[in-house]
């Protein structure tokens, strides 16, 4: 009986060994919060390129 306790709790210790998770560093930073999910017309703010120019607020981005 004391065995089998020895054994599991020494199996208790081996399994639950912590882990490193490596985080996703991405070279992509979003322009701004509200630019997170991409900026698909490649805006930018340039004020040469009208026609695809980007306004940055901290409340909105607009293009």
């Amino acid at each position: 009986m004391r065995s089998k306790l020895l054994y599991i709790i020494l199996l208790l210790v081996v399994a639950c060994k912590e882990t490193e998770v490596a985080q996703n560093k991405t070279t992509d930073t979003p322009l701004s919060l509200h630019l997170t999910l991409g900026n698909t017309s490649n805006v930018t703010t340039d004020v040469s390129n009208s026609n695809n120019y980007l306004i940055e607020r901290p409340q909105y981005a607009l293009s």
